[in-house]
Protein backbone atom coordinates (compact mmCIF):
# COMPACT_ATOMS: atom_id res chain seq x y z
CA UNK A 1 0.00 0.00 0.00
CA UNK A 2 1.63 3.22 -1.15
CA UNK A 3 1.61 6.64 0.43
CA UNK A 4 -0.85 9.14 -1.05
CA UNK A 5 0.47 11.12 -3.99
CA UNK A 6 1.61 14.61 -3.14
CA UNK A 7 -1.12 16.07 -5.33
CA UNK A 8 -3.77 14.59 -3.05
CA UNK A 9 -2.58 16.53 -0.01
CA UNK A 10 -3.14 15.62 3.62
CA UNK A 11 -6.62 14.45 4.67
CA UNK A 12 -8.67 17.03 6.56
CA UNK A 13 -9.45 14.68 9.45
CA UNK A 14 -8.33 11.30 10.79
CA UNK A 15 -10.01 8.32 9.17
CA UNK A 16 -11.54 7.21 12.50
CA UNK A 17 -13.30 10.57 12.83
CA UNK A 18 -14.53 10.42 9.24
CA UNK A 19 -15.90 6.93 9.87
CA UNK A 20 -17.79 8.07 12.95
CA UNK A 21 -19.19 11.17 11.24
CA UNK A 22 -20.20 9.46 8.02
CA UNK A 23 -21.93 6.50 9.72
CA UNK A 24 -23.70 8.36 12.54
CA UNK A 25 -27.07 8.71 10.77
CA UNK A 26 -27.11 5.05 9.71
CA UNK A 27 -26.05 4.03 13.21
CA UNK A 28 -29.05 5.89 14.65
CA UNK A 29 -31.34 4.29 12.08
CA UNK A 30 -30.16 0.82 13.09
CA UNK A 31 -30.63 1.61 16.79
CA UNK A 32 -34.24 2.66 16.16
CA UNK A 33 -35.23 -0.73 14.72
CA UNK A 34 -38.08 -2.49 16.49
CA UNK A 35 -35.91 -5.58 16.90
CA UNK A 36 -33.32 -3.57 18.82
CA UNK A 37 -36.06 -2.07 20.98
CA UNK A 38 -37.27 -5.52 21.91
CA UNK A 39 -33.72 -6.50 22.84
CA UNK A 40 -33.25 -3.47 25.07
CA UNK A 41 -36.61 -3.96 26.78
CA UNK A 42 -35.74 -7.56 27.60
CA UNK A 43 -38.53 -8.89 25.39
CA UNK A 44 -36.47 -11.07 23.06
CA UNK A 45 -37.34 -14.72 22.48
CA UNK A 46 -34.84 -17.47 21.77
CA UNK A 47 -36.03 -18.23 18.22
CA UNK A 48 -35.81 -14.60 17.08
CA UNK A 49 -32.42 -14.13 18.71
CA UNK A 50 -31.15 -17.32 17.10
CA UNK A 51 -32.30 -16.06 13.70
CA UNK A 52 -30.24 -12.91 14.31
CA UNK A 53 -27.19 -15.00 15.14
CA UNK A 54 -27.81 -17.24 12.12
CA UNK A 55 -27.40 -14.15 9.93
CA UNK A 56 -24.38 -12.82 11.81
CA UNK A 57 -22.36 -16.03 11.77
CA UNK A 58 -21.52 -16.20 8.03
CA UNK A 59 -20.88 -12.45 8.00
CA UNK A 60 -18.34 -12.58 10.83
CA UNK A 61 -16.78 -15.76 9.46
CA UNK A 62 -16.12 -14.05 6.12
CA UNK A 63 -14.82 -10.87 7.76
CA UNK A 64 -12.43 -12.77 9.98
CA UNK A 65 -11.17 -14.97 7.16
CA UNK A 66 -10.44 -11.83 5.17
CA UNK A 67 -8.60 -10.11 8.01
CA UNK A 68 -6.44 -13.20 8.55
CA UNK A 69 -5.70 -13.49 4.84
CA UNK A 70 -4.37 -9.92 4.79
CA UNK A 71 -2.70 -9.82 8.17
CA UNK A 72 0.53 -8.59 6.58
CA UNK A 73 -1.11 -5.17 6.25
CA UNK A 74 -0.61 -3.25 9.54
CA UNK A 75 -4.19 -2.01 9.87
CA UNK A 76 -5.59 -5.51 9.32
CA UNK A 77 -3.07 -6.94 11.77
CA UNK A 78 -4.22 -4.43 14.39
CA UNK A 79 -7.68 -6.02 14.44
CA UNK A 80 -6.06 -9.44 14.91
CA UNK A 81 -3.90 -8.22 17.79
CA UNK A 82 -6.84 -8.58 20.18
CA UNK A 83 -9.29 -11.47 20.69
CA UNK A 84 -12.09 -9.83 18.71
CA UNK A 85 -13.13 -12.73 16.45
CA UNK A 86 -16.81 -13.55 16.98
CA UNK A 87 -17.48 -16.47 14.66
CA UNK A 88 -16.44 -19.24 17.12
CA UNK A 89 -18.40 -17.60 19.95
CA UNK A 90 -21.46 -17.16 17.72
CA UNK A 91 -21.34 -20.88 16.93
CA UNK A 92 -21.27 -21.68 20.65
CA UNK A 93 -24.15 -19.31 21.41
CA UNK A 94 -26.29 -20.88 18.70
CA UNK A 95 -25.60 -24.33 20.16
CA UNK A 96 -26.50 -23.03 23.60
CA UNK A 97 -29.84 -21.66 22.43
CA UNK A 98 -30.80 -25.11 21.13
CA UNK A 99 -33.66 -23.94 18.89
CA UNK A 100 -34.35 -24.68 15.20
CA UNK A 101 -32.08 -22.79 12.81
CA UNK A 102 -33.47 -20.18 10.43
CA UNK A 103 -32.44 -20.87 6.80
CA UNK A 104 -33.70 -17.50 5.50
CA UNK A 105 -31.70 -15.53 8.05
CA UNK A 106 -28.64 -17.66 7.32
CA UNK A 107 -29.07 -17.05 3.58
CA UNK A 108 -29.19 -13.29 4.18
CA UNK A 109 -25.99 -13.53 6.23
CA UNK A 110 -24.30 -15.55 3.50
CA UNK A 111 -25.10 -12.81 0.97
CA UNK A 112 -23.43 -10.30 3.25
CA UNK A 113 -20.50 -12.68 3.70
CA UNK A 114 -20.13 -13.20 -0.05
CA UNK A 115 -19.53 -9.48 -0.45
CA UNK A 116 -16.77 -9.57 2.17
CA UNK A 117 -15.12 -12.57 0.54
CA UNK A 118 -15.14 -10.74 -2.77
CA UNK A 119 -13.35 -7.81 -1.12
CA UNK A 120 -10.70 -10.14 0.29
CA UNK A 121 -10.26 -12.09 -2.94
CA UNK A 122 -7.47 -11.86 -5.47
CA UNK A 123 -9.32 -9.22 -7.49
CA UNK A 124 -10.82 -7.48 -4.49
CA UNK A 125 -9.89 -4.46 -2.40
CA UNK A 126 -8.97 -5.81 1.04
CA UNK A 127 -8.58 -2.37 2.62
CA UNK A 128 -12.36 -2.06 2.30
CA UNK A 129 -12.78 -4.89 4.83
CA UNK A 130 -11.73 -2.42 7.50
CA UNK A 131 -14.96 -0.49 7.15
CA UNK A 132 -16.83 -3.62 8.20
CA UNK A 133 -14.38 -4.36 11.01
CA UNK A 134 -14.94 -0.82 12.30
CA UNK A 135 -18.73 -1.13 12.21
CA UNK A 136 -18.93 -4.62 13.70
CA UNK A 137 -16.29 -4.80 16.39
CA UNK A 138 -16.62 -1.28 17.74
CA UNK A 139 -20.36 -1.77 18.11
CA UNK A 140 -19.86 -5.08 19.89
CA UNK A 141 -17.24 -3.61 22.23
CA UNK A 142 -19.21 -0.48 23.11
CA UNK A 143 -22.78 -1.75 23.38
CA UNK A 144 -22.34 -5.47 23.66
CA UNK A 145 -22.30 -5.74 27.43
CA UNK A 146 -25.57 -3.85 27.87
CA UNK A 147 -27.20 -5.88 25.12
CA UNK A 148 -25.95 -9.11 26.70
CA UNK A 149 -27.53 -8.19 30.03
CA UNK A 150 -30.89 -7.26 28.53
CA UNK A 151 -31.16 -10.16 26.09
CA UNK A 152 -29.56 -12.67 28.46
CA UNK A 153 -32.38 -12.06 30.92
CA UNK A 154 -34.83 -13.26 28.25
CA UNK A 155 -33.01 -16.04 26.39
CA UNK A 156 -30.49 -17.18 29.00
CA UNK A 157 -26.76 -16.54 29.31
CA UNK A 158 -25.84 -19.30 26.87
CA UNK A 159 -27.33 -17.26 24.01
CA UNK A 160 -25.32 -14.10 24.63
CA UNK A 161 -21.85 -15.50 25.24
CA UNK A 162 -20.70 -14.18 21.86
CA UNK A 163 -21.01 -10.65 23.25
CA UNK A 164 -18.49 -11.34 26.01
CA UNK A 165 -14.87 -10.47 25.26
CA UNK A 166 -11.79 -11.66 27.13
CA UNK A 167 -9.74 -8.51 26.60
CA UNK A 168 -6.20 -7.72 27.75
CA UNK A 169 -7.15 -4.08 28.35
CA UNK A 170 -10.33 -2.00 28.82
CA UNK A 171 -12.45 -1.73 25.68
CA UNK A 172 -11.93 2.06 25.29
CA UNK A 173 -8.15 1.56 25.28
CA UNK A 174 -8.41 -1.14 22.60
CA UNK A 175 -10.69 1.03 20.48
CA UNK A 176 -8.22 3.91 20.80
CA UNK A 177 -5.43 1.58 19.64
CA UNK A 178 -7.47 0.51 16.62
CA UNK A 179 -8.34 4.11 15.81
CA UNK A 180 -4.62 4.87 15.82
CA UNK A 181 -3.91 2.01 13.42
CA UNK A 182 -6.61 3.22 11.04
CA UNK A 183 -5.46 6.82 11.25
CA UNK A 184 -1.75 6.15 10.76
CA UNK A 185 -1.98 3.90 7.71
CA UNK A 186 -0.92 5.73 4.52
CA UNK A 187 -4.28 5.62 2.75
CA UNK A 188 -4.90 7.39 -0.50
CA UNK A 189 -7.98 9.59 -0.66
CA UNK A 190 -9.80 6.98 -2.74
CA UNK A 191 -8.95 4.23 -0.25
CA UNK A 192 -10.23 6.35 2.64
CA UNK A 193 -13.48 6.99 0.77
CA UNK A 194 -13.87 3.28 0.01
CA UNK A 195 -13.34 2.28 3.66
CA UNK A 196 -15.96 4.83 4.75
CA UNK A 197 -18.37 3.57 2.08
CA UNK A 198 -17.98 -0.01 3.31
CA UNK A 199 -18.64 1.07 6.91
CA UNK A 200 -21.83 2.72 5.71
CA UNK A 201 -22.73 -0.48 3.88
CA UNK A 202 -22.16 -2.48 7.07
CA UNK A 203 -24.70 -0.32 8.89
CA UNK A 204 -27.13 -0.61 5.98
CA UNK A 205 -26.75 -4.38 6.20
CA UNK A 206 -27.69 -4.18 9.88
CA UNK A 207 -30.74 -2.08 9.01
CA UNK A 208 -31.75 -4.62 6.34
CA UNK A 209 -31.29 -7.48 8.78
CA UNK A 210 -33.38 -5.79 11.46
CA UNK A 211 -36.12 -5.07 8.90
CA UNK A 212 -36.11 -8.72 7.87
CA UNK A 213 -36.39 -9.82 11.49
CA UNK A 214 -39.04 -7.20 12.29
CA UNK A 215 -41.07 -8.33 9.27
CA UNK A 216 -40.80 -11.98 10.24
CA UNK A 217 -41.92 -11.17 13.78
CA UNK A 218 -44.85 -9.07 12.55
CA UNK A 219 -46.17 -11.74 10.18
CA UNK A 220 -45.23 -14.76 12.24
CA UNK A 221 -43.34 -16.19 9.27
CA UNK A 222 -39.69 -16.64 8.51
CA UNK A 223 -38.74 -17.66 12.04
CA UNK A 224 -38.83 -21.23 13.36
Amino acid sequence: MSAPPASEGAPAEPLSQALKRETSALHREAERAAFVGRCLRGEMDAASWAAFLDALLPLYAALEEGLRAHRAAPAHAAFLRYPLARAPALTQSLRGLNVPRDPEAAALGRRFGDHLRALAGARGAPHRLLGHAYARYFGDLMGGQMLARRVGASVGPEGVGWLEFDLPAPAPAIIASLHKALDEAPWTRSERAEIVAEAQLAFRQSVDLFRFLDGALATGSGLP
